[in-house]
């Protein structure tokens, strides 16, 4: 696994653990986006749901308040009492269709819903056993006449039916629902809340094992940057230094390697090759041209002890032919009778005679003189 992150360029490297942070960072910020949208989804929907309770007792109020006017109703005495009466029933009627609507608007359960439309039913019906009441009544305010007594306990006995049959049942029936339909809110707003407490400790683990995930990249990322690229490149360093100063022995780390590091370290092994072989021709060139050299310094030497060695032996002839080193010639003792030596000599001192019987011929500067060493 090593050997492979090794081989891959340093620029692949790079962009990985880069690509790394980036994608981790991505995540944290996706999720602290879909957790703050849950969060705030789950707040959303406990405020709906806690208005949705409000507007449920709302709904309760206003069906107390109508079985009130249907009670004024039952109860009114004169037509003006019992227009009152019909008056304020409709405003509260109003007020209940309004808040089951609202209801309505914010709920999302089908199970709650259905209770909306059942009390929307309701009301309906509730409301004609209401007017039923009002018309009863109305009739029996107007009653007049000798068989007043017994049309009233008949209008009373149909007010007692209508009553316990119709506006009675429905109210109970709306009471329960819309107690149902606050509870049933009232739970889901605690659910709610604590789904968004449970969403907030969800993406704070979230964002804290990104953020850890990311902490271990980074030293992931350093340490195979330390490993692989700066321990490479800092050897590399000291066995280039070790090669500038001669040591072309010295062994490259990095050899084989397919990333930038084993590249450099071809190059300059290439290099080591290169110098190596120029410094080895350097130096054979240069042991030639001493050896040369040498030759040369013999030769002269031999040239010149060869010049010495004749210069002494001409010195030496010279001697003993009397022949100073000017070319002057001197004579001996046997010379003083004024003969010629060459002509008194001359059957001794030549070609002729053998070794044993010549003299020390000479040759001067200014002419040929032969002596004879025996007179």
């Amino acid at each position: 696994m090593l050997s492979l992150i090794q081989n891959l360029r340093i620029g692949t490297k790079l962009a990985v653990a880069s690509a790394l942070g980036i994608l981790l960072v991505a995540a944290m910020i996706a999720g602290q986006i879909v957790g703050n949208g849950n969060v705030r989804h789950s707040n959303e929907s406990a405020l709906a749901q806690q208005v949705l309770a409000r507007d449920a007792v709302e709904a309760t109020l206003a069906l107390r308040s109508m079985q009130l006017s249907a009670r004024d109703i039952r109860l009114a005495s004169n037509p003006a009492d019992l227009q009152k009466a019909n008056d304020s029933l409709l405003e509260r009627s109003r007020s209940f269709s309004d808040a089951v609507e609202a209801m309505l608007k914010l709920s999302r359960s089908l199970e709650n819903r259905a209770r909306m439309e059942e009390l929307k039913r309701l009301l309906m019906v509730y409301l004609e056993g209401v007017h039923q009441l009002a018309s009863i009544r109305s009739e029996a305010i107007a009653v007049t006449g000798g068989d007043a007594a017994a049309r009233l306990a008949k209008f009373a006995e149909e007010n007692a039916r209508v009553t316990r049959e119709i506006t009675l049942p429905n109210a109970a029936k709306m009471d329960t629902l819309t107690n149902q339909i606050a509870d049933f809110a009232k739970h889901r707003s605690e659910e709610e809340i604590a789904g968004a407490a449970q969403e907030m400790a969800a993406s704070e683990r979230l964002g804290i094992i990104i953020g850890a995930c990311a902490m271990l990249v980074l030293i992931a990322s350093w340490f195979m940057s330390f490993v692989t690229i700066a321990r490479p490149i800092s050897a590399l360093t000291v066995a280039m230094n070790e090669l500038a100063g001669g040591n072309f022995a010295v062994v490259l780390p990095g050899l084989g390697r397919k990333d930038e590091v084993g590249g450099v370290a071809g190059a300059v092994e290439r290099f080591k090759v290169v110098s190596e072989q120029k410094a080895r021709d350097e130096a054979e060139a240069k042991i030639r041209q001493d050896k040369v050299a040498t030759e040369q310094r013999k030769a002269e030497m031999r040239k010149l002890a060869d010049s010495f060695e004749s210069a002494r032996g001409r010195d030496r002839r010279y001697r003993l032919l009397g022949i100073d080193r000017a070319g002057g010639l001197r004579l001996g003792a046997h010379l003083d009778r004024g003969a010629r030596p060459g002509a008194h000599h001359h059957g001794r001192c030549g070609v002729r005679g053998s070794v044993d019987q010549r003299a020390i011929c000479g040759v001067g500067d200014r002419g040929a003189v032969v002596l004879d060493h025996r007179d």
